[in-house]
């Protein structure tokens, strides 16, 4: 892009990534489990998991796999991951399909089988395999089966007891949506792009019918998919919409520039990370749009979020006073300036949104 001027570099985006890959490999369990939650400060490791999380994790580490400078490593920790995540999917047959989905103690997440649908892709743009193809299917099915006939999808749903929480996750539906979005481009069946476009249909004429420009609405999900369906499915108002979205993210965004790190105490890395995640999708839309001066006012805005991000970063460079007692942090992000705790959805998180920047960097 011309008369354009890199705030990061590349190296650095890169060390970034293969260092929290590196954490997230390190602190994995012979089982697959990783270590959910570790504080550094009073060497503890938390004894609850969440799968879902479990799963978007192990998705971060197929997709950033070309960032690592120990890629056949960190790709057998992810399979060791993605196994482990396997030993909790259920099947169900009704007339003549096979469904198939996560349960984990006793409830099925919506977004945890689209998760494991979406690992399983990215898993399969590395090696591809025959057999994954199958399942991808039956995952798929599950997936529009929690759809109702207005698009709507439904969050969670309890097998034994055959019931619909009432629970509405905001994530949950573009999660499902991702999944089928990647999964229709693989196999071009009509029911796919449906389920999609009823489902993108009913979150902006539903859900967000009557939010404007000044609600803080950070699905970044959405937007990711939006930007994902917009090359196979052209509409004006999935463009307005992402534009929309990516407007709520710039207004609420606590990071004016690099500087202003400090002052944010109330911000949690997630927080952060998802946003940068959401803002990096749209520049990728607008790139192909040929849009330069969006392009340079969102990729500004990106580079702020990160150079916040990676303030939280374990790392010999970040001073806490913690990485050179406990080794086992570095590379994990810090749930926020007064919370030493690393989380693994956060340092999925801010994975993903760095290595979309670099590979933002590359396009330009």
């Amino acid at each position: 892009m011309k008369y354009f001027t890199k705030k990061i570099k590349s190296e650095n985006l890169k060390k970034v990534v293969d260092d929290s890959l590196s954490y997230l490999s390190n602190n994995m369990k012979k089982d697959g489990m990783f270590i959910y939650e570790y504080n550094p400060q009073t060497s503890t490791i938390s004894e609850k998991y969440n799968m879902l999380r479990h799963i978007g994790t192990v998705y971060s580490m197929y997709s950033a796999l070309n960032l690592s400078k120990n890629s056949i490593k960190i790709f057998d920790k992810a399979n060791l991951g993605f196994e482990f995540s396997n030993k909790f999917l259920k099947s169900e047959t009704t007339n003549c399909s096979t469904y198939k989905f996560i349960e984990y103690n006793g409830i099925i997440k919506l977004g945890g089988t689209a998760l494991h649908l979406i690992a399983l892709i990215e898993k399969n743009k590395i090696i591809p395999n025959e057999n994954n193809y199958k399942l991808m299917m039956e995952l798929g099915n599950f997936i529009t089966w929690m759809q109702s006939s207005d698009g709507k999808f439904q969050s969670k749903y309890s097998l034994i007891n055959q019931y619909f929480y009432p629970h509405n996750s905001l994530y949950y539906p573009s999660q499902a949506i991702l999944a089928l979005i990647r999964l229709y481009k693989i196999d071009k069946k009509e029911e796919w792009l449906k389920s999609i476009i009823n489902g993108v249909d009913y979150l902006i004429n539903v859900r967000d019918k009557n939010l404007g420009y000044s609600e803080n609405l950070n699905d970044h999900w959405l937007i990711i998919a939006l930007n994902e369906l917009l090359e196979v499915e052209k509409n004006e108002i999935y463009i307005k919409h992402l534009r929309l979205l990516t407007h709520r993210i710039i207004k609420s965004n606590p990071v004016n520039d690099e500087k202003s790190v400090r002052n944010y105490k109330n911000f949690t890395i997630g927080q952060i990370a998802t946003r940068a995640e959401g803002l990096a999708a749209s520049v990728s839309l607008e790139l192909q749009l040929n849009n330069i001066s969006n392009c340079k006012q969102l990729i500004s805005e990106l580079e702020n979020l990160l150079f916040f991000c990676f303030h939280f970063q374990y790392s010999k460079e970040n001073n806490w006073d913690l990485n050179r007692l406990f080794p086992q942090a570095i590379g994990g992000f810090r749930k926020s300036i007064d919370n030493p705790v690393i989380r693994i959805d956060n340092v999925q998180h801010a994975i993903s949104a760095t290595q979309n920047l670099y590979k933002i960097y590359g396009a330009l």
